[in-house]
């Protein structure tokens, strides 16, 4: 047994998957982008925590998250509209997500570790470049609690684009091995939040 790097994903809707696919196709071509996004081993998702666990504790992880889920119910999520350079929808951090992300990063503490190598990274997603390792090492640090700028990611690099206002549910939080550009390569264990009519 080992060690993976892996990403906690809160995985929106049907609907937006679709959307930021298409996007990603898209645009990958201009961007020159290695991301190509699918619902099997490339999955687009927003990013609830990041860090590196020993294979050992997965079912201790898979335990918390489910327990968080329970106490956390769908969520109802909207887009950031409007011109951008970024290759992402940028997600309204409303008050429900601020507080899933914090205590998924506050439970989860004492499980992630940011001595990431490259070892630790699913290989599927091509050779890994520095900027992959770098940014799981500094996302406790410079990507969480304050900082933490919730996104789907449709590439890698810059991007013109104009994006709507798009409304969506999230109900599924996964855990997930991950690959280049901190794609999310495998699915480990997933659970899902509460139904909205239960709180």
């Amino acid at each position: 047994m080992g060690k993976k790097a892996v990403d906690v994903a809160l995985l929106p809707s049907e609907e937006i998957m679709g959307r930021a696919i298409e996007l990603n196709k898209k645009i990958a071509t201009s961007l020159e982008s290695n991301i190509k996004l699918n619902k099997k081993d490339c999955l687009p998702h927003i990013t609830l925590a990041m860090g590196c666990m020993d294979d050992n504790d997965l079912a201790k992880i898979g335990k918390i998250l489910k327990q968080i889920a329970e106490k956390n119910k769908t969520l109802s999520l909207k887009t950031l509209s409007g011109p951008t350079d970024k290759a992402c929808f940028e997600i309204y951090n409303n008050s429900f997500l601020k507080l899933l992300h914090e205590t998924v990063m506050n439970e989860l503490e004492p499980y992630l570790t940011y001595d990431v190598d490259k070892t630790m990274i699913n290989k599927s997603g091509g050779k890994i470049n520095a900027l992959t390792i770098d940014y799981i090492k500094h996302f406790r640090a410079e990507s969480a609690f304050d900082k933490f700028t919730p996104h789907i990611t449709l590439g890698s690099g810059e991007a013109s684009l104009d994006i709507p206002e798009i409304h969506f549910k999230a109900s599924k939080i996964a855990l997930c091995h991950l690959g280049n550009f901190c794609t999310c390569r495998k699915i480990l264990y997933h659970t899902l939040l509460s139904p909205e009519d239960k709180q």
